[in-house]
């Protein structure tokens, strides 16, 4: 950045053609490409920092001038406006593996509670098989009440594990869906949205992020 030179005839960006007190060459400021400025005062009436007179100082963008008897400035309002910084960019490539393994472990869970509701038809289907063993006339008392006692106690068994196995999926899918949205997110480290539970593919066409506007790539 050029020096600026502030005054009534300065290149500053604050016009102050009509100011009291100030010179047309009051002072320049120059970048010392660090966010510090160097100021160097060329008037007669005086730049002034804290009420105090200065004739050379650093300064930076919120130090407040004084220029002259009494007007007072932003070195901030004097600088040329920067055009904005462009916007971070992200990748969301690592996101696929993310959405992988959720679906993984989403097929592994309702699989599992698949083949428990088979086992509860198998063994259903014999805890059946024992109750009519018990009425099947022919087959000695002692026998027969032995399936039936078997076969009430398996019928309790099975009421109590499908109970147990209807419950648990619910859970497990929510604990999953818990941990896939902390992790599928905006990259972004300082913004971390959640993305909805869509599929990557989905997600791949969306160009930024509607929180922090970080760019994304693919």
């Amino acid at each position: 950045m050029q020096p600026i030179i502030v005054g009534r005839e300065g290149n500053q960006r604050m016009p102050l053609k009509d100011v009291a007190g100030v010179s047309k060459k009051h002072c320049i400021i120059t970048d010392n490409l660090d966010g510090t400025f160097t100021l160097e005062d060329k008037s007669r009436f005086g730049t002034f920092i804290n009420g105090i007179q200065v004739v050379q100082a650093q300064i930076t963008p919120e130090t407040v001038l004084q220029l002259g008897p009494q007007f007072k400035v932003k070195v901030a309002d004097l600088l040329p406006k920067l055009p904005p910084a462009p916007a971070p960019e992200f990748s969301l490539k690592p996101l696929r593996a993310v959405w992988e393994e959720y679906n993984q472990r989403k097929l592994a869970i309702q699989a599992e509670n698949a083949k428990k509701a088979n086992q509860q038809r198998y063994q259903g289907l014999f805890s059946t098989l024992g109750m009519v063993a018990g009425i099947v006339p022919g087959i000695p008392m002692e026998i027969r009440i032995v399936c039936v006692v078997a076969s009430l106690a398996l019928c309790v068994f099975f009421i109590v594990r499908g109970t147990k196995t209807a419950n648990s999926l619910p859970l497990q899918m929510q604990a999953l869906d818990d941990e896939f949205r902390k992790r599928y997110k905006c990259p972004n480290p300082k913004c971390g949205r959640p993305f909805p539970l869509m599929h990557y593919d989905n997600i791949e066409f969306t160009p930024s992020c509607p929180s922090c506007k970080c760019k994304y790539t693919h």
